[in-house]
């Protein structure tokens, strides 16, 4: 996966908060760590956080996302534009 694509900071959102991707509750499945990570600045206070990009598969679809706690149970999620 290219890393460098077109990440958009979509969400902050807290630990178990429902949030959809592709209409899929993000929460309901495991998150599997793809290896891969992007730097992106978080929308509120504007620091740089290490992101790791994630997979779920729902139905035989994957689903990507990048996703950081950025503070306790709390979450920003990024998806692709």
């Amino acid at each position: 996966m290219d890393v460098n694509i077109n990440w958009n900071g979509c969400a902050t959102i807290a630990d178990g908060e429902r949030y959809e991707i592709e209409g899929v509750n993000i929460w309901d499945f495991k998150w599997r760590a793809t290896g891969d990570k992007f730097t992106a600045n978080e929308p509120v206070r504007g620091l740089n956080y290490n992101i790791t990009i994630y997979e779920i598969t729902e139905r035989g679809k994957s689903i990507r996302f990048g996703a950081a706690e950025v503070s306790n149970n709390v979450w920003i999620v990024y998806t692709v534009l």
